[in-house]
């Protein structure tokens, strides 16, 4: 059944004239009239009748009006709704970023974006880990992502942040009263090595200790930190924002090469359009000016 020849039925029902309904419709009256014939043939029965020369609907062509005024309405309608939709969604940008970053560089990012009047400032902000924030990234989930650098030619990154490593403990561990060689002699907590950051923070430990005598691994700053608080241990962490929370002696390591960078990532074959392109250009901008 074609939905054009449903808009012709309806039109004429509502018109009640050939000449007019067609020259509305800016069709020919032939075009008009084998729409009409064909609808009919499609549905089985005859939608109008000649009164004179004149015509007027059928018994059933009055109730198949009733239903084809009201679902063609509906069909408009959520065209429009569906248009309006694609164009919010060409608008605003889904961003995907680690907790870390979260809580200290995306708030002052996006100040800088209103203070600068950035096009684009619908931002729709979801927390998450690395492999799944790059999942949906494949997936178009998000636009774009703040995470680690993984291997992989379809993602294009640029670094935004470098995470410093530092030692911690809790207040009845003295961290001063050792040598460095002697705190990576002791148990030690640190990140597992499945996650991106976990590989950097194991190469740093090897660096220091060929056999670390590692207790316990985990996926981030807060369960670390939370565990540290609790048990006589050492760990091995980058220095970010979730360690504020804990009231916990630092030893900052004395190689400035020790850290771990966090990218802004997108999918390459995304990188033209133009709110991705714009939010690049002004993360650099601001990264630059930081």
């Amino acid at each position: 059944m074609n939905y054009n020849h449903l808009k012709y039925f309806n039109a004429l029902a509502t018109n009640g004239n050939v000449t007019e309904t067609a020259k509305f419709l800016r069709i020919s009256q032939p075009s008009l009239t084998y729409a009409i014939k064909h609808l009919e043939m499609d549905l089985g029965f005859s939608l109008f009748e000649k009164v004179g020369r004149h015509i007027q609907l059928t018994k059933s062509g009055e109730e198949f009006h009733k239903v084809t005024e009201q679902a063609i309405a509906a069909v408009d309608q959520a065209a429009i709704n569906l248009r309006e939709a694609e164009q919010l969604a060409a608008q605003q940008l889904n961003i995907g970023i680690i907790p870390t970053l979260a809580s200290s560089f995306m708030p002052k990012m996006l100040r800088a974006s209103q203070r600068e009047h950035f096009a684009t400032e619908d931002y729709h902000i979801f927390h998450g880990f690395t492999n799944e924030i790059i999942a949906k990234l494949y997936t178009g989930i998000y636009d774009v992502g703040f995470c680690s650098k993984i291997v992989d030619e379809r993602l294009e990154f640029f670094e935004v942040e470098r995470q410093y490593f530092t030692l911690i403990a809790n207040q009845d561990f003295p961290l001063s009263q050792y040598s460095i060689e002697e705190l990576f002699q002791q148990p030690l907590v640190t990140y597992r090595k499945t996650v991106p950051i976990g590989q950097n923070a194991h190469q740093v430990l090897h660096s220091y200790n060929p056999y670390p005598q590692i207790v316990a691994e985990m996926d981030d700053e807060t369960s670390i930190g939370g565990y540290v608080m609790e048990n006589p241990v050492i760990a091995l962490v980058a220095d970010t924002s979730l360690l504020r929370q804990f009231d916990l002696h630092k030893f900052i390591l004395p190689d400035e090469d020790r850290y771990h960078s966090v990218y802004l990532t997108v999918l390459k074959e995304r990188l033209a359009e133009t709110k991705i392109k714009q939010f690049v250009d002004f993360t650099k901008i601001f990264i630059a000016g930081s």
